[in-house]
């Protein structure tokens, strides 16, 4: 009898391993910020046991991107390096690790300080 509870055990690991590895492969596959995509993904947490709203707010804080661009005031002041860096965009985590001094002035506007007495700003697209 035990024997039996421990194969029935196997098998109901086994089978929650391959219908995870099958949302893996599925995620995998299908193209990113697609609805299939979202679906598989909520799909895949509530066969964990996550709810559905639980998981529909995951998938949310897992796809969202704060983008920012840099804007170099440009005059016969400005560096080099703010030129080069003049019209890029950097995601909130490639903000914090190019520029480690930056401020932040509000919850959309950031003063990169490239160097110090710098000029320029970062503006949330």
């Amino acid at each position: 009898m035990a024997q039996e509870q421990s194969r029935k055990s196997l098998n109901d690991v086994k089978a929650v391993t391959s219908t995870r590895d099958a949302f893996v492969v599925s995620l995998e596959q299908a193209k990113p910020n697609t609805q299939e995509r979202k679906n598989l993904f909520i799909a895949a947490l509530i066969e964990e046991g996550m709810s559905e709203e639980e998981a529909e707010e995951r998938y949310v804080a897992q796809t969202v991107t704060v983008n920012y661009i840099f804007v170099a005031v440009t005059d016969d002041a400005t560096c080099e390096d703010c030129l080069d860096y003049n019209g890029d965009t950097f995601s909130r985590e490639e903000v914090d690790s190019a520029f480690p001094y930056a401020e932040e002035v509000d919850s959309d506007l950031i003063m990169p300080m490239v160097h110090p007495n710098c000029r320029c700003m970062l503006a949330m697209l």
